[in-house]
């Protein structure tokens, strides 16, 4: 069966009125005949068949490899069990759980882990606490020299700030904490928080990077937010207290590259 395209779209091209011969772009002179003020502007028409030709084709699936995506060891092995074995790049992941818990403590150590690993930068956004906290912290669990230097921290709660290094940066390891605090366009609200969600997945998608977003609990422990937020990452890990210094990972209900998601306990420290 063939599909007949009867539509087009206009694209800009330049012609010389005095010679007739096509030009790419608006020249003073015409390279040809050498006449001044001859190139002008004009529209053409593009079928859509080259449009057509160049999107992504449906694929047989019998043709699609089943090789199972690479793994990313995070350096912890409660971390390594609860994600199926390790992060695969790119993907986002949502980590949540009761204050205190070592959300950040966690992903500090593991990001820089992860981006020395990959051979590149992990950019760390820092919307609740200052910059010279987060290194505390990292000296404070005894993060490696080697690790460490991989590290860049943004502590701007403007959205803007943070999309602006990872820019400049291109980090193989993305961190928001807490995308909650994250102003979008100098505000927040739900439609902000998602707009935060949804550019942050995207960018880490584009960079091919490892992106970790943390999020604010309420007082069940459940994430702020829309479940949306859920449905757009590709894991979801919860973060619970196993006492004496003991943290809980649980992948309860999401992960896009393991069948079956597990759990495991580790000393936050």
């Amino acid at each position: 069966m063939s599909l007949k395209l009867v539509s087009s779209r206009n694209q800009k091209s330049f012609v010389c009125v005095s010679c007739q011969v096509e030009q790419d772009s608006h020249e003073l002179l015409c390279p040809d005949c050498g006449a001044e003020g001859c190139v002008v502007e004009r529209e053409t028409e593009v079928s859509e068949t080259e449009t057509l030709q160049k999107r992504p084709r449906a694929r047989a699936a019998l043709s699609i490899s089943q090789t199972p995506p690479k793994r990313i060891k995070t350096g912890r092995n409660a971390w390594d069990t609860a994600l199926g074995g390790g992060f695969v790049r790119p993907s986002s992941t949502l980590v949540y759980g009761p204050p205190g818990v070592g959300k950040s403590t966690s992903l500090l150590r593991i990001g820089c882990h992860v981006a020395r690993q990959l051979g590149g930068l992990a950019l760390y956004g820092s919307a609740e606490m200052p910059a010279e906290h987060l290194r505390e912290l990292a000296t404070k669990i005894k993060i490696p020299s080697k690790e460490l230097a991989c590290l860049y921290v943004q502590d701007s709660p403007d959205f803007e700030d943070m999309l602006a290094d990872i820019e400049d940066l291109e980090p193989a390891v993305i961190i928001f904490d807490s995308v909650q605090r994250y102003r979008w366009e100098g505000s927040l609200g739900e439609t902000e928080l998602r707009n935060v969600v949804t550019t942050a997945i995207e960018v880490g998608k584009e960079l091919r990077a490892v992106t970790l977003l943390i999020s604010q609990v309420t007082k069940d422990d459940v994430f702020v937010g829309e479940r949306g937020m859920a449905h757009n990452v590709d894991v979801e890990i919860v973060l619970r207290s196993a006492g004496k210094g003991l943290v809980g990972i649980d992948c309860p209900s999401k992960n896009r590259f393991a069948a079956t998601p597990l759990g495991a306990i580790e000393s936050l420290y």
